[in-house]
Parts: C-alpha cells; structure tokens; sequence
C-alpha cells in the first residue's frame, strides 16, 4: 500500500491510493479480452463503405449470423490540396453473431460508411476457377455502427429477446 503525498503539494496533484496508472488497466482490459476469447487476438477497428448488402443467415442452432464486406478506401491530401485516391483499397470480410446480426442486416446497405472493431485473423481458401491458395483478412465485429461523416441517423432502441431480459434479471 502507498502512503499519501507529503502535506505541502497541492491537492489535485493527490492521487488516491486505489487508482491505478492506465497501463495497468488496459493491460487488465487485454487480460479479460484474452481470457474471453481464449486466446490472444489482434483487435482493429477500420472505417470504410460497404461493398454489398449484408447478407443474414442462421446457424443450425438458430443463432443469426451476418457477413458483409467493407472496403477501406485509403486517400491522402496533395500539396495542391486536392485529394488523391491510393490504387488498392483493403478489403476486409465481417462477421457479427448474436442480435447484432439482425440489426445490421436490417439498418445497413450498400455503399454506407460504418465503423467496425473487433478481431482480425487471415484466412486461407484456394479459388474455385484456377485452385490458387488466396487468403483474405477477416474481422469477427465485437462493436459496428453506422459511420456520420456524410449521413445522418435515427436511433430506435431494438426489442430485447426474452433470453436476454431472462439474463438481465438473474
């Protein structure tokens, strides 16, 4: 335990004995994260339009699943002020479980900017027309929303599943 501060500096320049620096608590926040995914993971957050309509499917067990594609248009400024478009934008595929699912098929289509976080791993497939082994970058979406720099949204609080305020009351 630390002791206090001597009486002579001032007292917001006090900090109490229970706070911790904030290394330490993102580092508790990596540990919960690691500990609920089970394993280390790299987490991103990415900006970007979506190339298609989101696609919503269920599970055998009946949990909803959507898959959509963002692509992350990268631009930088020039020295004239005008803006200039990198050649290879990234593509990354996304994948929201649970009711998440169901509200971004619902609330977002094609050609929308939306911001998604969440953790990325590569994935490896070989190409159905000429059997070469392509990989591509998939982010399972912990938080996504819909992005404000060139639209305007209303927010309608979804219904809770009854298993979710079953939970809420437990």
């Amino acid at each position: 335990m630390r002791a206090r501060k001597s009486r002579n500096v001032q007292p917001q320049q006090v900090h109490l004995v229970h706070k911790k620096p904030i290394w330490y608590v993102e580092e508790c926040h990596l540990a919960h994260f690691r500990h609920r995914r089970g394993r280390d993971m790299s987490t991103i957050t990415i900006a970007g339009n979506l190339a298609e309509d989101p696609t919503l499917r269920f599970t055998n067990s009946g949990r909803p699943v959507a898959n959509l594609r963002v692509i992350e248009n990268t631009q930088h400024r020039t020295s004239d002020g005008s803006y200039v478009d990198d050649d290879d934008p990234n593509t990354f595929h996304v994948v929201v479980w649970g009711k998440p699912a169901e509200n971004v098929a619902e609330s977002l289509g094609k050609g929308q900017e939306v911001i998604v976080a969440g953790t990325i791993r590569t994935e490896s497939y070989t190409h159905p027309d000429n059997g070469q082994k392509r990989y591509r970058q998939v982010i399972t979406a912990d938080r996504i929303g819909a992005g404000l720099t060139y639209a305007t949204v209303s927010i309608n609080r979804s219904e809770r599943s009854e298993r979710a305020t079953a939970d809420a009351r437990e």
